[in-house]
């Protein structure tokens, strides 16, 4: 095999088939061994044998791995894996500890794949392993959520908040990218009483979480906005939540997939990138491993031109200026979205040709002195409905006070651009730098937030053009909106 060929690896009983490396483990009282598949030519015989993969996490025990001499894994990855035998059909495994090869291009190759094998499996068994057993319980029961003790609810919540599994920027690619999913808690995992006492399925799971939530919020007396402060990872969790029911597997924009990453915890960048690749492509990726961060940042790009999403173009990355780059595209590096907040839209869709980049659905806006009235009703009629927790020296209908209160709202949403603004017919424009010789306000309609979308200030400089991402909260007309050609963005 190719050393750029995609070689999935899966643990199966040894009576199965010959093994890797003549190395086996023993798990309930079983033998298991690696096996080695070459994808494309395994796929083509259709001779994959059905797998569950294992989605856990590894705190801070390690111990030798007993299939590649001299390497660590998890002190959680044997409980793991015997919770899941436990509790599966299937014959065959992934776990990352066993099944992710160490040599570097064949794991870089493989984690560049890791929504496709995810995808890939029958089931998803997630091992919740730092969840305590009460929190486990309330999740999967059965009764009425509101008939138990506020102080139960609360409890959950934090704990969950708390949970590594919540936090990881591996979580979501391994959720939304499954068939079918079930979470697991052993209490073997965690040096517990012996035996599973979770399991449950995916959609009860975050039903029952989404009704707990409701109560907490409720209790507390807490809004979204609050919530995504003080309890991020949880609300990550329940956009994640939306994502897995309402979007199909690789059918998500860039930019929604980014909103999510950034509120999760990442302790390398390129496996940022790694989660994001195998939240937005179904396909093997063809091009050849990336070694790194600006070669997978071209990688994931390649892949949003590929499938006719440009929404990474909304993101708060420094733009690509130098002769002959497209000079809306984020210059190849550490890339997040303009705002991490759910958004709805399946791409920004666009043309890329040898006269550059043309954008559909956009709305063209002129840069004015003052607010307009359509934009002043809708903004102030929208902020009226948020009760956000704001000062009150923003009182006031000003357009200045509008715009003022306007950003106070963003910067509860995470964003972290500027409180420069342009002003419109229809809304506020905030970019993520401040810009000068603005002569156009670019709004997207294909991807949207329920109070605006993302959208692009086009500028000039010296003579020459400049484009810089940013929120638009306003009203969307989608009666105007049209293609529109980026200036500056042919590489010739």
């Amino acid at each position: 095999m190719a050393d750029n060929d995609l070689r999935l690896r899966l643990l199966i009983k040894s009576t199965e088939t010959a093994d890797l490396d003549g190395i086996t483990i023993c798990i309930n009282d079983e033998k298991w061994h690696l096996a080695e598949f070459n994808y494309e030519a395994t796929m083509k015989c259709r001779e994959l044998p059905s797998f569950a993969c294992i989605s856990y996490r590894w705190y801070g025990g390690r111990e030798p791995n007993p299939f590649y001499e001299g390497k660590l894994m998890s002190d959680l990855t044997l409980p793991s894996l015997t919770t899941a035998v436990l509790n599966s059909n299937v014959s065959a495994f992934w776990i990352d500890a066993f099944c992710v090869p160490p040599e570097g291009i064949l794991k870089r190759r493989t984690l560049e794949n890791m929504g496709l094998i995810y995808h890939l499996a029958t089931e998803v068994l997630v091992v919740l392993s730092g969840c305590n057993s009460e929190t486990a319980k309330l999740i999967a029961g059965t009764d009425d959520l509101t008939s138990q003790p506020f102080s139960a609810i609360d409890r959950a919540v934090h704990d969950l908040n708390a949970d590594e599994w919540v936090k990881s920027i591996w979580t979501y690619q391994e959720c939304v990218n499954s068939r079918n999913y079930t979470f697991l808690r052993s209490g073997a995992a965690i040096a517990e009483a012996a035996g599973t006492d979770l399991v449950v399925d995916g959609r009860k799971f975050f039903n029952r979480l989404g009704q707990a939530l409701s109560i907490y919020r409720k209790g507390k007396k807490l809004n979204e906005y609050d919530m995504s402060r003080f309890m991020p990872h949880v609300h990550a969790l329940e956009d994640l939540m939306a994502d897995y029911e309402l979007s199909d597997f690789s059918q998500r924009s860039a930019l929604q997939v980014l909103s999510n990453l950034d509120r999760r915890y990442c302790q390398d960048s390129m496996d940022f990138f790694y989660s994001l690749i195998g939240s937005i492509t179904s396909e093997i990726i063809a091009r050849p491993a990336s070694l790194t961060i600006a070669e997978v940042c071209e990688t994931f790009i390649h892949i949003c031109e590929k499938k006719n999403d440009f929404s990474f173009i909304y993101t708060s990355a420094p733009r690509n200026n130098r002769p002959g780059g497209r000079r809306c595209y984020p210059i190849a590096g550490p890339i997040h979205s303009i705002l991490p907040w759910h958004s709805w839209g399946e791409r920004q869709r666009g043309k890329l040709d040898q006269s550059g980049l043309s954008l559909e659905a956009m709305i063209s806006l002129e840069p004015s002195t003052t607010l307009g009235s359509a934009g002043k009703t809708f903004i102030l009629q929208w902020q009226t409905t948020i009760p956000a927790r704001l000062p009150d020296q923003l009182d006031g209908d000003s357009d200045l006070c509008i715009a003022i209160r306007t950003f106070a709202i963003l910067q509860l949403m995470l964003f972290g651009g500027s409180v420069t603004h342009v002003l419109t017919s229809h809304g506020i424009f905030f970019p993520e730098e401040p810009v000068e010789g603005i002569s156009k306000v670019l709004v997207s309609t294909d991807i949207v937030w329920t109070f605006g979308a993302p959208g692009l200030v086009k500028a000039y400089s010296e003579n020459e053009v400049r484009y810089m991402p940013g929120v638009f909260v306003g009203q969307l007309v989608i009666d105007i909106a049209s293609l529109i050609l980026l200036e500056g963005t042919n590489t010739e």
